[in-house]
């Protein structure tokens, strides 16, 4: 026969063990129950990243920082009889004014990239309206543009801002293919980044005042050709009637209203 001797506190220790699990277990449950099923949740509003399309991209360009390159940008495209989408910064378009015209009368696209170039989701509803309807106007006003499309200073976005600029009735643009030529890299690279990712619907993005983007912009334009892609304005590749944004920033036809 095996005796056994429990000790009081041996005892004790158990019955806290036992306690702590118990509510434990009542806490998980409760916590459980409060929580909505993420499949039930709203998907969060995004801004135009890519648009469905069988083998069209938007060539697109941020004025923003500087005048470097415009000209001789402008000139590749015109030799290689292609027309592009410029986002041009308010804040720019007033301090560059001839480049400005030069855009214009080259027949590119002209769209809204803020008045300012401040971080949107770092400003109350109030200041990202002012911004946009700034820019919006300027461009009015210094080149006869009228669009209520904007891409997004940085990129940077959450739902109130997409809220916000809809509201106001702005569309909010972002990209799907960044160049990668704001960090300097080197044309060689721009363009392997073209001829690995670039696919139907892309929004690409570019910057206006770097020398490698002038270098690298015919391969870009050659490895596009190669993948059957055509390069087009934003308003080119938006999608008319009844659309909708998904959940990764797609704009798609809305099968249901064709």
């Amino acid at each position: 026969m095996h005796i056994f001797v429990i000790k009081k506190n041996t005892i004790i220790r158990a019955v806290l063990f036992l306690v702590l699990v118990g509510i434990t277990f009542v806490y998980t449950s409760s916590i459980t129950k409060k929580e909505t099923p993420v499949s039930t949740q709203t998907p969060q509003r995004m801004p135009i990243f890519m648009v469905e399309s069988n083998d069209e991209v938007a060539l697109t360009f941020d004025t923003t920082f500087g005048d470097d390159y415009t000209a001789e940008i402008l000139k590749v495209l015109k030799e290689n009889d292609v027309k592009a989408t410029f986002f041009v910064m308010g804040a720019w378009a007033a301090k560059y004014p001839a480049s400005l015209e030069m855009i214009a009368m080259s027949g590119h696209e002209i769209l809204s990239h803020s008045m300012s170039h401040g971080r949107y989701p770092d400003l109350p509803p109030k200041d990202v309206l002012a911004d946009a309807k700034a820019a919006k106007d300027y461009l009015y006003k210094s080149s006869e543009v009228e669009t209520n499309m904007i891409r997004l200073p940085f990129g940077a976005f959450d739902e109130d801002t997409i809220y916000t600029l809809e509201g106001g009735g702005f569309v909010p643009i972002k990209w799907s293919l960044d160049s990668k030529d704001w960090k300097m890299i080197l044309s060689d690279e721009i363009i392997d980044r073209m001829k690995k990712y670039a696919k139907p619907g892309d929004i690409i993005m570019f910057q206006n005042n770097m020398e490698q983007t002038v270098k690298a912009l015919p391969g870009v334009l050659n490895e596009l050709d190669k993948k059957g892609l055509k390069p087009v304005t934003m308003s080119e590749l938006i999608l008319e009637g009844e659309v909708y944004v998904d959940e990764k920033g797609v704009l798609k036809k809305n099968e249901k209203m064709d």
